[in-house]
């Protein structure tokens, strides 16, 4: 069972939509993916047509059914009271991976969607991941969350040595000015993965809709890609 986390410290970058869409894609696959909401904002959970759970739910790891190949642990507005709960453990950083992740099940994939934070509730999934990726927009403030971001995971790694960071781009629109700017600054990161995931309305559209939008060829390709990543 690989896990992976969704992350920048800025938000708004489209963690989300890649967190959902990716596990669609892997359906596709038919591997078995859990998708986790740790955001309190509770976006994932409501794309995935379902509703924010209480604390006592999450802790028993009440996970819903989406389709064949994909379920979800909704997450709970309530995240803050058992953010200063778990800071108050002696082995805080551990929760995830002991309170949560035996009750899950059998899974090929668990992908975890976090909040634009450094909270515990993130260095959990950390300390956890197989992956983490790191989904930046065409812009400044996004990149430099994504250097924040690797600064902790740096740290991470002693004591989660096997841990792979990677970036993805998202919104990516390559006529914009914005881009040319910034392209080298993408193109001299080494975890960079060259995944460009386009600026699509049919993106918002299906996020509306509460679908994934991998039935366009090029957003289907771009995710094919990211699987292929940890596959």
């Amino acid at each position: 069972m690989k896990k992976i986390v969704i992350a920048n410290r800025k938000g708004g970058t489209g963690k989300t939509t890649t967190a959902f869409n990716l596990a669609f894609t892997l359906a596709m696959k038919k591997k078995k993916t859990l998708l986790i909401d740790l955001d309190s904002q509770c976006n994932l959970t409501s794309l995935s047509g379902t509703e924010p759970i209480s604390l006592d739910d999450f802790r028993a790891v009440k996970i819903q059914n989406l389709n064949q190949f994909i379920d979800i642990l909704p997450g709970s507005k309530a995240f803050p009271i058992l953010e200063n709960e778990i800071n108050n453990l002696v082995n805080r950083n551990a929760y995830l991976k002991k309170e949560i992740i035996p009750k899950t099940g059998n899974y090929d994939f668990i992908i975890m969607d976090t909040s634009p934070s450094l909270g515990i509730m993130n260095l959990n999934a950390f300390m956890i991941a197989d992956y983490v990726f790191g989904i930046i927009n065409p812009d400044k403030f996004s990149l430099d969350g994504i250097k924040d971001l690797k600064e902790i995971l740096s740290e991470i790694k002693e004591f989660n040595p096997g841990l792979i960071f990677k970036t993805v781009l998202n919104a990516f629109a390559g006529k914009r000015k914005i881009y040319k700017n910034l392209e080298p600054l993408l193109k001299e990161n080494a975890e960079f993965t060259n995944i460009e995931i386009p600026d699509r309305e049919h993106i918002n559209i299906c996020n509306t809709l509460n679908k994934p939008a991998i039935d366009n060829a090029d957003i289907y390709s771009a995710f094919n890609k990211l699987s292929e990543v940890i596959l």
